[in-house]
């Protein structure tokens, strides 16, 4: 990646000598970091706004912002201008595939289609001669085409929204269990489907379910990588799901052709019937882009309810707290008044914590204010997509969590990784990773996709 944008500052010197700090190149360097912090370049924009000089700066913050909120419209018309405007002086080939990725991800998680399609037009051209895919230009070439011709078959059904009663709020029943889980009608054939914002498709089933429910696949069962795995798997449409008196229409399916949970080792962490009953309900998974598509979700755990409103608009928050990457969920929290951002998995556990945080973070700010305790160091092997991958861990002595207006106490509860791990959750985590067991600590919890803020109600 090159980023030039320290010489274009160099030539503001004139209005920048009066300044003791350079409030442009510390917003691009939040943005550009590996793992970049919107929350932190939010509140940087926040109180430094008015001291910002360049336009770059405050056209890539405007960008990013909209990307990471998941503001289509927004992002579509200032992605291209943006990419019009810098590349070649301040970007590179690398960051312009970055951005038109980007696009090409947010249209297809707003299933949004036909500009996908117009989308990988744009990008088709540019890897045909740019130097970065000389050694796979093949390969992304085919992959556009199956793409296109997977979304102009998407398109051809889209997606709807359908509600008859015209009920500003729909509720139904939870079921008690291990994860958040309801029963919905898919093809008029009623099934348990699991609430879990760690799945980055629609719905996500095996083959099995999705030929006894009549699942219309767009395209042939072929090996792809996902998560870094290697998988059989195909794209198909559901013609109806009923959630309550909703109908949604047309709804994407990613279909698995073997059993996912049969990669889950006998010496995983979780007992036999813990795994016996991921195995029997984990057949139907509701993931982040459909349970975005309900737009307001409250998830009331103790009358065991979940509450939806598809089209209800709250103001938009001058403080979001969460934000979507890749089809992936991020909460912005904080630990001994550091931010911290972790992917949250409501489909996910670990054993009988809460809370993961990555050795990374807590070397960098937090190992001189929480400490560790020497007895409690300890191993688990955690369940994942792939497989089953071991991470060692520390405890703290004292640890509290705060999270959208409230403080939790997670000190017995929470793990520190004692190192950097390799393994599906410790790549996605950011700088933390917070699974189901959060919803124990909760009365209700509400998720607003429009103003991208989370709340909740703790326990007493």
């Amino acid at each position: 990646m090159k980023i030039i944008i320290l010489l274009l500052l160099c030539s503001l010197s004139s209005f920048l000598s009066g300044q003791n700090r350079n409030f442009d190149q510390e917003l691009v360097d939040i943005l550009f970091s590996e793992n970049p912090d919107i929350f932190a370049a939010v509140d940087f924009n926040d109180q430094y706004g008015d001291s910002l000089q360049h336009p770059f700066s405050k056209d890539l913050y405007q960008v990013m912002v909209d990307i990471y909120m998941g503001r289509v419209d927004s992002a579509g018309a200032h992605i291209p201008h943006f990419l019009d405007k810098y590349y070649g002086n301040i970007l590179d080939d690398g960051v312009k595939m970055n951005f038109l990725n980007e696009l090409l991800d947010l249209y297809t998680n707003s299933e949004n289609y036909n500009a996908a399609v117009e989308q990988l037009d744009v990008i088709k051209p540019f890897v045909e001669s740019s130097y970065i895919f000389d050694t796979n230009r093949e390969f992304n070439l085919l992959e556009i085409e199956r793409l296109k011709n997977l979304y102009r078959g998407k398109a051809a059904s889209p997606f709807r929204l359908v509600n008859p009663w015209g009920k500003e709020y729909i509720t139904v029943d939870l079921d008690s269990g291990f994860f958040v889980e309801f029963h919905a009608e898919l093809n008029d054939i009623t099934l348990p489907v699991v609430f879990d914002t760690g799945a980055g498709f629609p719905l996500v089933m095996r083959k099995e379910m999705a030929d006894k429910i009549g699942v219309r696949m767009l395209e042939d069962y072929q090996t792809k990588i996902i998560n870094n795995v290697e998988t059989t798997s195909a794209f198909g449409i559901l013609d109806s799901m009923k959630i309550g008196s909703l109908r949604l229409e047309n709804v994407s399916v990613y279909v698995f052709e073997e059993d996912l949970f049969k990669r889950c080792l006998e010496d995983s962490v979780f007992s036999e019937t813990r795994r016996d009953f991921e195995a029997e309900h984990f057949q139907v998974v509701m993931g982040l882009p459909l349970i975005r598509k309900l737009n307001w979700v409250r998830l009331d755990r103790e009358k065991n309810r979940m509450t939806v409103s598809p089209w209800k608009k709250n103001p938009m928050s001058q403080s979001p707290n969460m934000y979507t990457r890749k089809q992936l969920l991020y909460i912005g929290a904080k630990i001994n008044n550091k931010n911290f951002t972790m992917f949250w998995d409501t489909g996910g556990d670990i054993a009988e914590n809460v809370l993961m945080i990555q050795n990374s973070f807590y070397e960098k700010n937090l190992a001189g204010t929480l400490n560790l305790d020497p007895e409690k160091k300890d191993s688990l092997r955690l369940c994942g997509a792939e497989g089953v991958s071991r991470y060692y861990f520390n405890k703290p002595k004292d640890l509290k969590l705060e999270i959208a207006g409230h403080t939790i106490d997670l000190t017995d509860e929470s793990m520190i990784l004692s190192g950097e791990e390799e393994g599906h959750i410790a790549e996605l985590a950011k700088e933390g990773f917070m699974g189901f067991g959060f919803l124990r600590k909760v009365k209700s919890i509400t998720f607003d996709f429009h103003s991208m803020r989370m709340d909740f109600i703790p326990k007493d």
